[in-house]
């Protein structure tokens, strides 16, 4: 139980944010930052990003993605440890129509 919980801490403290950019037409960007480079810290900040997203589409729809995830490098956020950030485009619907592919 202890393990995990400490796990849990060193998994907050790499990651830093997420944040929202408002872009236009509803359109807005969730941007993280994580240094955790193995596969759990990247599922990790993808997870922040989806939940921040949905957080800011709550009593307006789902969030939806455009579908591309941007990946470039970052400031550190501990010394010694390579940092990235991750962003993704959003928007806030109230039903998608996947066949026709649009809202």
């Amino acid at each position: 139980m202890a393990a995990l919980l400490f796990s849990s801490a060193l998994l907050v403290l790499a990651l830093a944010g997420p944040t929202i950019e408002q872009l236009d037409d509803g359109r807005f960007r969730v941007k993280v930052v994580f240094d955790d480079t193995s596969p759990r810290g990247n599922v990790a900040a993808q997870v922040a990003l989806a939940r921040k997203a949905q957080a800011e589409c709550r009593g307006k729809g789902m969030a939806v993605s455009e579908g591309t995830l941007e990946l470039g490098d970052a400031a550190p956020l501990r010394r010694n440890r390579k940092a990235l950030e991750l962003a993704e485009v959003y928007i806030c619907a109230k039903q998608w129509d996947q066949a026709n592919r649009r809202f």
